[in-house]
């Protein structure tokens, strides 16, 4: 028994296109956190408790953001990695049929 495995490969870029559609989404989402947080504290509610709301909340959106960025970068190394793993297999495959 061999210890072999594979990548399928086009359900592999489906399922990273789902994760970058996700990341999408969480910027949109952040953007609208800071969007809507800082209406609140213009437009509805001022004061120092105003202030340290909008403060907290753009924090919290901050490292969001920066997670997300993280995400982006984590799928781009998947996306490069899967393509090497493609085009190792396909050399391979052409090195044994004698091409």
């Amino acid at each position: 028994m061999s210890n072999t495995f594979g990548i399928r490969y086009e359900e592999a870029k489906t399922e990273i296109a789902k994760i970058e559609k996700a990341i999408e989404d969480l910027y949109i989402n952040v953007e609208l956190i800071d969007k809507n947080t800082n209406g609140i504290s213009k437009d509805t509610w001022v004061g120092k408790d105003a202030d340290a709301y909008q403060e907290k909340i753009l924090g919290y959106s901050d490292k969001l953001k920066k997670q997300t960025d993280s995400f982006k970068e984590l799928v781009e190394k998947l996306k490069d990695i899967v393509e090497d793993l493609k085009a190792q297999e396909e050399k391979s495959a052409a090195k044994m049929s004698g091409e």
